[in-house]
């Protein structure tokens, strides 16, 4: 069963979260982590980066593991 994750704010819209969420996903499944990890990988990922503002992800892979046990909608400073 997966882990259903809380309602976060989204700071920037015009990025589709899709193409956010898939390399999170694609990070966990290319290491063989299983499907749990991969939703949550994406999940982080996709979170990170639509509640910060930019065109391009900003977050390397220490941010996305901070964020999978993060709890709250605030996680990242």
């Amino acid at each position: 069963m997966l882990t259903l994750r809380p309602t976060l704010g989204v700071s920037d819209r015009a990025r589709s979260a899709a193409s956010q969420i898939a390399p999170g996903v694609a990070y966990a499944v290319l290491d063989g982590l299983g499907p749990q990890a991969a939703q949550d990988h994406g999940a982080a990922h996709g979170a990170l980066a639509m509640t910060t503002p930019g065109d391009a992800s900003r977050v390397d892979g220490a941010d996305v593991e901070a964020a999978i046990g993060a709890t709250g909608a605030s996680v990242i400073g």
